[in-house]
């Protein structure tokens, strides 16, 4: 019960966004009393995330029992329970400093006054309703939000299981907030803007290159994708596997893969004051002297130096027990987008682009998504900017991102999470960004054991195919589009904020698709939709090289040239995607 009204109580300023920590945050830590809860803290504007993250370990730094922040080029991420959130964490959000704190002193010696006295009995009364704004106490409704929301936390953390009247309440936030105190008069700048849930990603889980029209466009214009390079950021290509086997002559198909699920640990080595976890940083094959190089840097707070740790993130080729470890998922998604097939009657088809040669980016250990995090998208994307940046002309000219992390609209504006801003800013560095809609079309339940109910859901599209610029992909059926329409597991728009998605469909059931072994197997999702989508994108600039570099220009001719089949736009978008119709028109 208690734990309920808690979680109500943090709703009640969710949509308002006073608060510096998401509501998200508070429910994982009431959802896991006593554990660490993993967070991404976003510095304030005209802050680095390296500064921001030499602020947080220096001010954690005496709790030996908390992991060291680590950061990227634009957040920080850690683990805190709920009493080092509180008070090492928030006391450096400007929030917090210009809110709450110059408000604390009388709060506290409230608090420690009797409860009969004249003050103590107005802020009492006050608290006593949930939804009181500035009232008799004279404290603000953020500072009393607060007091309600610490106080009822702390109580449900410690295993109450009614609510807690006013004076208990009060003596339990009062508790925590004597910390907070004694840290925010410390703090000399307020670097920190807010604090966020640092997701679990999950995979968004034959003819379909003809119900595309891929096949046509290929012989008619003998496009040759070989000069282009896509990037798959999943859980690995098996490279091993026959349909990513280079033709003779050719160069390797999968040319580099990189691991981001090693890079938290990596970080953490770097920013650990213990000289014999830096060694360890050579056990990544950093040589001893990147290895000190590359922690100082971190420990002083600057930017990643992506050329220093891409050696520790590159996998060799000849790691058979890593390629044997990995998920399927992402050679499916490999393999629609550009897997080899055979020419004779039943041998496995092709993917979209035979010939494109990919990037492979590690980001996703296993379907469940438990151990991975939003973080670790965040970085692979910031990582193709920076080999983008660092060449003569680019790298890598598109991405597919098969994956999903549903948007809390109680936590950020629609678009506007760290995961689609990141895919904002690389689009607009000139790279294709393409993501699946997300599996969460329709809603099943279960009833009583007996029997199973549930309905389609709009508003359902998933990060990042919420972010403005990337190109949204749903699901369609993989050969009978015009007659199945929409499947029912895609996900539907439009998006929270009101703007149309997804972008396009493309087959999304039943696709025959690489996996462990050499074998291959049928696999359906939004994820199968997004490759597919990413070939005709390569298709076109192959075909139309002026449209390399110019990620807006492409999106419009695919939604302009998709095909309706005559469903809703919130289910379907523009329609199924013809990458022979886009080519042609131009």
């Amino acid at each position: 019960m208690v734990r309920q009204l808690a979680e109500e109580i943090q709703r009640g300023l969710a949509f308002v966004q006073r608060s510096a920590v998401r509501p998200a945050v508070w429910r994982a830590f009431l959802t896991a009393p006593g554990e660490q809860v993993s967070v991404l803290l976003v510095p304030y504007r005209g802050v680095s995330a390296g500064q921001l993250c030499c602020e947080v370990n220096e001010a954690i730094g005496d709790c030996g029992h908390l992991p060291w922040c680590v950061y990227n080029q634009s957040v920080v991420t850690g683990r805190f329970d709920f009493e080092a959130m509180v008070t090492r964490v928030l006391p450096l959000s400007d929030w917090w400093q210009s809110k709450v704190q110059p408000q604390l002193p009388r709060l506290l010696s409230i608090a420690d006054a009797s409860p009969s006295s004249r003050r103590a009995r107005s802020l009492l009364v006050d608290l006593e309703s949930p939804r009181a704004s500035e009232g008799q106490s004279g404290f603000s409704s953020e500072l009393l939000w607060g007091v309600r929301m610490l106080g009822v936390t702390s109580c449900a953390l410690a295993g109450h299981a009614e609510w807690p009247g006013a004076p208990e309440l009060l003596q339990a936030a009062a508790r925590v907030l004597r910390g907070a105190a004694d840290q925010g008069s410390r703090a000399e700048s307020a670097p920190l803007f807010a604090v966020a849930l640092n997701r679990n990603p999950v995979p968004c889980l034959q003819d379909s290159v003809r119900t595309i029209k891929g096949d046509a466009a290929r012989s008619v214009f003998e496009i040759d994708c070989g000069g282009l390079v896509w990037a798959v950021i999943d859980s690995g290509i098996d490279l091993r596997h026959p349909a990513f086997a280079p033709a003779s002559g050719e160069r390797e198909r999968v040319s580099r893969s990189y691991d981001f699920t090693r890079l938290g640990e990596i970080l953490q080595l770097a920013t650990s004051p213990d000289e014999e976890d830096r060694t360890r940083l050579e056990d990544f094959g950093l040589t001893a002297n990147d290895a000190r190089r590359f922690a100082k840097a971190v420990q002083r707070g600057e930017d990643v130096d992506w050329d220093l740790v891409t050696g520790a993130l590159k996998v060799a080729k000849d790691d058979d027990a890593y390629f044997d470890s990995l998920d399927p998922h992402g050679t499916h998604v490999g393999g629609i987008l550009g897997g080899r097939g055979g020419d004779a009657p039943g041998e496995a088809p092709g993917g979209v682009c035979p010939d494109i040669r990919l990037i492979d980016l590690r980001v996703l250990r296993d379907k469940t998504g438990d151990e991975d995090t939003e973080f670790q998208i965040i970085s692979a994307l910031q990582f193709i900017r920076h080999l983008n940046r660092n060449a003569d002309k680019p790298v890598v000219h598109g991405v597919n991102l098969s994956l999903s992390l549903p948007h809390s609209v109680a936590d950020y504006a629609c678009g506007r999470t760290p995961i689609c801003e990141e895919c904002d800013r690389l689009t607009a560095s000139g790279v294709v960004v393409v993501a699946a809609a997300g599996n969460y079309g329709f809603d099943r339940t279960d009833v009583a054991g007996t029997a199973t109910t549930g309905g389609y859901r709009d508003l359902s599209i998933t990060d990042p195919g919420n972010a403005d610029s990337v190109i949204t992909v749903g699901a369609t059926h993989g050969k009978y589009p015009h007659r199945y329409g929409v499947s029912y597991f895609s996900s539907r728009g439009p998006t929270g904020d009101g703007r149309a998605k997804p972008d396009l469909v493309a087959p999304g059931e039943n696709i025959l698709c690489p996996t462990r072994g050499g074998a291959y197997e049928v696999a359906s999702g939004t994820s199968m939709s997004a490759p597919h989508v990413s070939g005709a994108a390569a298709l076109l600039m192959a075909r139309h090289p002026e449209l390399i570099g110019d990620p807006e220009r492409v999106k419009q001719v695919l939604c302009d040239c998709a095909t309706d089949l005559k469903r809703s736009a919130d289910g379907q978008g523009r329609g199924l995607i013809d990458v022979l119709r886009a080519i042609q028109s131009i």
